[in-house]
């Protein structure tokens, strides 16, 4: 009993039978008026954070259904306001620039911008994880090699010098200069 039971009863009964339309209904109904204020005055306003690309997508679509579902009704409006959306809340302006240039007429939409992001997060995370194996795998044979104790000055070699040829050799940039 109380204010939700009095708008479910005021409320159609094809809303009421409708689970999907029902829970839109209550949401709009009991919407935080700031939470939405902010969220429509600012298209940067809700950031991705630490959200997943899926969850941060799916989270930007409710927003918009909620505080402006008249949108849905123009396709083109509702993917642009969708992509716009999407690419202000995400905080890696390298990535927002790409996004920016991608997303234009037939992929101004939610999902393109999405597939871009994720491919775009994938090949960072590999390359990352390629740095890093090739610095791990250069100490670990820095630290392996014993130092070499110089007999004659003219065949002297410094563990900076080892290095210097194992950052060459291990570098593709380097390696692909010197073919």
């Amino acid at each position: 009993e109380g204010a939700t039971q009095s708008a479910y009863q005021n409320m159609d009964d094809t809303t009421k039978t409708d689970w999907a339309d029902l829970r839109t209904a209550l949401a709009r109904l009991y919407v935080n008026e700031e939470e939405k204020q902010l969220f429509l005055a600012n298209p940067g306003g809700y950031k991705k954070g630490a959200q997943t690309l899926m969850e941060y997508k799916n989270e930007l679509v409710r927003l918009i259904k909620l505080y402006q579902p008249e949108l849905e009704g123009v396709d083109t409006e509702y993917q642009r306001a969708l992509v716009l959306r999407f690419i202000e809340g995400i905080e890696d302006p390298v990535l927002q620039k790409k996004l920016r240039f991608h997303c234009k007429r037939a992929r101004m939409t939610i999902e393109a911008a999405y597939e871009f992001a994720v491919d775009y997060e994938s090949t960072e995370t590999e390359v990352k994880v390629r740095e890093g194996a090739a610095s791990r795998s250069l100490s670990a044979y820095a630290a392996a090699s014993p130092a070499v104790v110089p007999r004659d000055p003219v065949y002297a070699v410094t563990d900076s010098s080892v290095n210097r040829v194992l950052e060459r050799s291990v570098d593709p940039k380097t390696k692909a200069v010197e073919l």
